[in-house]
């Protein structure tokens, strides 16, 4: 799943979330959590940003899910 983070409505990071990893596939809230995880591990994001941060997720294909 193909997580993005906007931040003031501008794509701040993106991050792609494997479901293979977990034994059970991840809500597409939890797969949220995880991208914003690692996009402030990886420095992608500030912490501020975090805070007012929206997302939009897609499947393998491209097509967006809807939360």
């Amino acid at each position: 799943m193909k997580i993005e983070i906007l931040v003031d409505g501008h794509v701040a990071a993106t991050q792609i979330v494997s479901e293979a990893l977990y034994p059970v596939k991840p809500t597409v809230r939890e797969a949220k959590l995880i991208a914003l995880k690692a996009a402030l591990e990886d420095r992608s994001i500030k912490l501020p940003d975090s805070l007012k941060a929206t997302f939009r997720a897609f499947d393998v294909t491209g097509n967006p899910i809807a939360d």
